[in-house]
């Protein structure tokens, strides 16, 4: 995918970068920047959103989030009840 945009000349920790590319699949150092940008400002204009939305702070958004009972954790990692997981009859453990 071409990008628009300016050339500039940046300071960039190479094994930050490395592991951007492996983690993206990115062919380049440039695709990498560009794909890192994007999910950032992806990140920003949703937890955006959720605030004008739900009219909370972003520290209400994360207090009011559990992410044990988001993960359905909570009460289910045990060896005698496995946490149930999306398909039907599957589970974690068990």
């Amino acid at each position: 995918m071409p990008y628009s945009g300016m050339k500039m000349t940046m300071h960039i920790d190479e094994a930050l970068l490395e592991e951007v590319m492996a983690a993206t699949g990115a062919a380049s150092k440039t695709a990498a920047v560009h794909e890192a940008l994007r999910k950032v400002a992806v990140k920003y204009r949703q937890r955006e959103r959720w605030k004008r939305d739900l009219g909370m702070s972003a520290e209400e958004l994360v207090a009011a989030f559990d992410p044990d009972v988001a993960l359905g954790l909570r009460g289910h990692l045990t060896e005698d009840e496995p946490a149930l997981v999306a398909e039907q009859g599957k589970t974690y453990g068990g």
